[in-house]
């Protein structure tokens, strides 16, 4: 699981041509973008953490993990 948290008073930005998005959505499209590769992706879900956090949970399973250069960590 990647869980992206985000305090609710930043969670809508104004990309650079001026369109509303919501900023934790981007966050976990960059990270599927960069992980597409190695990881299978099953499931995103929208979490209310508390009155301040809410969160997105993404659902991945490593599918190359030789990939990662697990050796040297």
């Amino acid at each position: 699981f990647i869980d992206v948290v985000v305090h609710t008073s930043i969670w809508t930005i104004v990309d650079s041509n001026g369109r509303k998005k919501i900023r934790p959505y981007e966050i976990a499209r960059n990270i599927i973008h960069e992980l597409k590769d190695i990881c299978s992706f099953q499931e995103m879900t929208h979490l209310a953490v508390n009155d301040q956090f809410q969160a997105l949970r993404i659902q991945g399973q490593i599918i190359k993990w030789n990939d990662l250069h697990a050796d040297n960590y």
